[in-house]
């Protein structure tokens, strides 16, 4: 993934796939561009540092990204600031500045261990939730070097979650739909490439992954579009 620094080619964003044989190439302008590269999650490696590179015009540029070993784990308890009698999954996120990321699940009321790097800052969220409802917590944890750093999460909660809803559209006109909770989605003529109407669904979730670039807010929503 490249991202567009330079003034003319700020909010640029392109991707493409690394092949078998680990190496990739993209063809775009000249200017300054941070490179990253993202998997699915894998508790046994962390993704590479991100990296400045700087094209030249009618030029070429070679950078290496290196996934990294963790070599350093932040754990601890997970509980609920008021406890209930309820049980479950807690979703767990971590990331860094350099754009590492980790993620695991831990048993409410259990422990977790989240496999990181030395020698940064990791911010780290916690949530569970249920059908109706969502508990949450952040933090900042310092790993200044390789080792195990305790850090106990209490969530905190429970926030309304609202319910799922199921809607018709016409995809060629403007949409606003709103939520049992007040939230607003407003859907513009053509966002829904589709003929004829369309079946939309919105689930609000909590568990959505949390990273240097989604770093989420609140709730996040998933939509599953279908025609008629």
């Amino acid at each position: 993934i490249v991202e567009g620094l330079s003034r003319d080619i700020d909010g640029v964003t392109l991707r493409t796939e690394v092949r078998d044989d680990g190496r990739f190439a993209l063809q775009l302008p000249h200017g300054l561009y941070h490179v990253r590269s993202v998997r699915r999650p894998d508790r046994g490696l962390i993704n590479p540092a991100i990296k400045a590179v700087f094209v030249p015009r009618f030029g070429s540029a070679d950078v290496a990204l290196r996934y990294r070993l963790p070599d350093a784990v932040i754990t601890g308890t997970v509980t609920l600031a008021s406890p209930a009698l309820i049980t479950g999954p807690v979703t767990i996120h971590a990331w860094s500045a350099d754009d590492g990321y980790n993620t695991t699940i831990a048993p409410l009321n259990g422990v977790y261990t989240l496999p990181v790097m030395a020698g940064q800052r990791w911010h780290v969220a916690a949530i569970f939730e249920t059908v109706n409802h969502y508990w949450f917590t952040r933090t900042l944890v310092a790993v200044p070097t390789p080792g195990a750093y305790p850090q106990d999460l209490r969530l905190t909660g429970p926030e309304l979650k609202p319910a799922p809803v199921t809607v018709l559209i016409n995809p060629d006109e403007d949409r606003l739909i709103e939520l049992s909770d007040g939230t607003r989605l407003f859907i513009p003529a053509g966002a829904l490439p589709a003929d004829g109407r369309v079946i939309l669904h919105i689930t609000p979730l909590a568990g959505a992954p949390h990273h240097r670039n989604g770093d989420v807010i609140g709730l996040s929503y998933a939509f599953e579009a279908y025609t008629e």
